[in-house]
């Protein structure tokens, strides 16, 4: 499923293309699952701005999670 997903969104290359060369913006934002998008705006000469929707406070709950491990340390199920 999530390669599907990336080739689908990779199947909008040329309509970003089309619209960047159509209105000139002045920089391009995009998330990760627009990988090609950092190629495009360098063809355009525009910046490209990466918007990372997570968040921060989810990134930080996720790494304590990874290092400390609390789910290991319960010794039943309820």
């Amino acid at each position: 499923m999530e390669g599907k997903f990336f080739i689908a969104t990779s199947l909008l290359e040329p309509q970003l293309e089309q619209i960047l060369d159509e209105h000139r913006p002045h920089c391009l934002v995009a998330d990760a699952f627009f990988p090609f998008a950092t190629d495009v705006a360098a063809k355009f000469g525009i910046p490209r701005l990466y918007f990372h929707g997570t968040g921060f406070f989810p990134l930080c709950a996720s790494l304590s999670v990874m290092i400390y491990q609390p789910n290991r340390k319960l010794s039943t199920d309820s």
